[in-house]
């Protein structure tokens, strides 16, 4: 049986009071949803998410500074689960981006890409610094990128 991501997996601090929602809606079978709670819990330095399950929500922690920097509500609905909310961090001493739309789209690749292993491009920035490449960023942001194995 595969092992669960908790709270206790991994250092992780709470989204922070400053924070706002984004535009962010996706559904997903109870097959998705079983491997979704499954979490994200990084083995190595170069895995940058800490993602997990708690009661109805799911919340993203970069590995090294423990930062909360989104959180994804779930609820059932006609026998599927489907994001009743989603939020980002905006406390700019934890992350700096300002762009929900580029957030709603680094959270859809985090949950379809990294826990669901589906095949989704990584949402590119048109603002990346002169000298960073894509595959850089991409890194920075991702790490290794690999997909959940069930948590550990």
């Amino acid at each position: 049986m595969a092992k669960r991501a908790t709270r206790g997996s991994w250092k992780n601090k709470p989204i922070p009071k400053k924070r706002v929602r984004i535009e962010y809606h996706d559904t997903f079978t109870p097959a998705e949803r079983d491997r979704i709670a499954l979490g994200l819990v990084p083995r190595e330095m170069e895995d940058k998410w800490f993602i997990f399950l708690d009661g109805a929500s799911l919340f993203f922690c970069r590995s090294w500074t423990g930062n909360c920097l989104y959180e994804l509500t779930l609820a059932k609905k006609a026998g599927a689960y489907v994001t009743k909310a989603a939020w980002a961090n905006r406390d700019i001493s934890q992350y700096k981006n300002t762009d929900g739309a580029y957030d709603a789209a680094l959270l859809r690749f985090l949950v379809r890409g990294l826990l669901l292993a589906q095949d989704v491009r990584f949402p590119s920035r048109g603002d990346l610094p002169r000298g960073v490449s894509k595959a850089i960023y991409r890194h920075h942001i991702i790490g290794h990128g690999r997909p959940s194995d069930a948590g550990g």
